[in-house]
C-alpha cells in the first residue's frame, strides 16, 4: 500500500523532480534508489586483489560443481528414476526430486514470509558478488542500487554491456560464478554458524501434539480432544516422538491402560484413560512434533512460539533459499549465470555458431526436464 501511495506521488510533478535528483525509482510495489555508476576499486592494496582474485576462482569451481550437484538431482534421481517406475508399470510410484514453492500446498503460509525474506538476502549477496568481481576485473558498472518489493529487499548490477562481451573470457567466468559462490558460502556459513546453536536453543521447548485420532481405536474410544498436547503419560514425561514411541513399544500385543495427562486445545490440563486391547498395537492417534513454548498460568497452559523461534526460521529457510539459487543458478536454465557460463565457453571453443546451438539445445533440454519434474512434484504435494 505504502509503495503505490509514493507511486503516485512521484507521478506529481512537484515530488517527480524530487525523485529524480536522488536518483529513487518508484514503481507499483517497488521503490528503489540507483547510484548512476562504478568504474573500479579504489583504495584497494594488492593482498585485497590477490584475495578478490582467489575469490573469484574457487567461485569457478562452485559453480562447476553446484551444476553437477543439479544435473545429478535431476538425471540420476529425476529422469533415470522415472523410467525405472515407468518401465516396470509402476506410475503411482513415481516421485520427483524437485517441488516447487507454492504457499498453502506445499509449504504453510506462515512461512512465506521467512522465504521471502531469505530470497531478498541471497539476491542481495549474490549481486554483491558481481559486483565485487565486475570491479576487480575493470569491467564499469553503468548502475547499481537496492530497493524493495512490496516489503522485500532487493539489490542490484548493472555491468556495462559492450565491455563485459569484449573481456577476457576467464574475466566473464569469474563475473557468472561470484553470486553463486556467495550463495554458497551464505548458506555453508548458516548451516555450520547460526542453525547449530539456535537449534540447541530450542530443544528444551519440543512438545509431541496429538492433531486426530482414528475412528474407533483406543484414543478415539477414550474421547481425546484434538488438538493436545501430550504432557505425560502413566506419569512419564513426554517430550519428543522417540521418547513416546520408546515407551509405548514393550505395549504393543499386551492389554493395556495408560494415563494420559494432555494441554487441552483451551489450555486447560485432562486426564485421559486409553485402554488398549492384547488385540490392539495402536493407540490411534495421528501425531506432530512441535517446538511450543508451555507457561503455567495457575492450572491453565499458555502455549505460544519460544522467542527464538522466528529467527531459526528466517535463518533456516535463508540456508534452503541460498542452497537452492546457488544450485539453480548454476544450471543452464536460460536466464541463469550457468546458461551464461555454458554459452560462453561453448562459443569460445566450438565457434559462434555452432556453440550457440549447442548451448541452446543444452538449455532447452535442461528447463524442459526441470518443468516436467517442478510439475511431477508438484502433482505429488496436493
Amino acid at each position: 500500500m505504502a509503495e503505490l501511495i509514493i507511486y503516485a506521488l512521484s507521478r506529481l510533478s512537484r515530488f517527480k523532480d524530487i525523485f529524480e535528483k536522488r536518483n529513487i525509482g518508484v514503481y507499483p510495489f517497488i521503490i528503489f534508489w540507483k547510484r548512476p555508476s562504478a568504474k573500479r576499486l579504489s583504495g584497494v592494496g594488492r593482498g585485497i586483489r590477490l584475495l578478490i582474485n582467489a575469490y573469484a576462482f574457487i567461485g569457478i569451481a562452485v559453480l562447476i560443481y553446484s551444476m553437477f550437484i543439479f544435473y545429478n538431482l535431476v538425471i540420476n534421481f529425476g529422469l533415470v528414476e522415472i523410467i525405472r517406475k515407468v518401465a516396470v508399470g509402476n506410475v503411482t510410484q513415481v516421485k520427483s526430486p524437485l517441488v516447487p514453492v507454492v504457499p498453502g500446498v506445499t509449504i504453510p503460509f506462515r512461512e512465506f514470509i521467512y522465504i521471502g525474506l531469505g530470497i531478498a538476502i541471497g539476491v542481495v549477496v549474490h549481486e554483491l558478488g558481481h559486483a565485487l568481481v565486475l570491479l576487480h576485473e575493470g569491467i564499469r558498472l553503468t548502475g547499481w542500487g537496492f530497493g524493495v518489493f512490496i516489503i522485500f529487499p532487493f539489490a542490484f548490477v548493472e555491468p556495462a554491456e559492450d565491455e563485459f562481451k569484449k573481456s577476457r573470457l576467464i574475466s566473464k567466468l569469474k563475473v557468472l560464478s561470484s553470486g553463486v559462490l556467495n550463495n554458497a558460502i551464505l548458506a555453508v556459513l548458516l548451516a555450520m554458524l547460526i542453525i547449530p546453536p539456535l537449534a540447541t536453543s530450542l530443544a528444551g521447548y519440543s512438545v509431541v501434539t496429538i492433531t486426530s485420532t482414528m475412528p474407533g481405536s483406543p484414543a478415539d474410544r477414550a474421547g481425546i480432544p484434538t488438538p493436545s498436547i501430550i504432557l505425560t503419560i502413566n506419569d512419564t514425561s513426554v517430550k519428543d516422538i522417540d521418547e513416546l514411541r520408546s515407551y509405548l513399544m514393550p505395549y504393543v500385543n499386551k492389554s493395556v491402560t495408560f494415563n494420559m495427562t494432555l494441554i487441552l486445545p483451551n489450555g486447560s490440563i485432562g486426564n485421559y484413560l486409553i485402554r488398549k486391547l492384547s488385540n490392539e498395537s495402536l493407540l490411534g492417534i495421528y501425531i506432530t512434533q512441535d517446538v511450543k513454548e508451555l507457561i503455567n498460568a495457575g492450572g491453565r497452559y499458555i502455549v505460544k512460539d519460544p522467542p527464538q523461534l522466528p529467527l531459526f526460521r528466517l535463518a533456516f529457510w535463508t540456508y534452503i533459499v541460498n542452497y537452492s539459487l546457488a544450485i539453480i543458478n548454476a544450471a543452464p536454465l536460460i536466464v541463469t549465470d550457468g546458461a551464461q557460463y555454458i554459452n560462453e565457453l561453448l562459443k569460445k571453443f566450438l565457434g559462434e555458431d555452432r556453440g550457440g546451438k549447442v548451448s541452446n539445445a543444452i538449455q532447452i533440454f535442461t528447463v524442459a526436464l526441470t518443468i516436467i519434474l517442478l510439475i511431477i512434484g508438484l502433482l505429488r504435494r496436493v
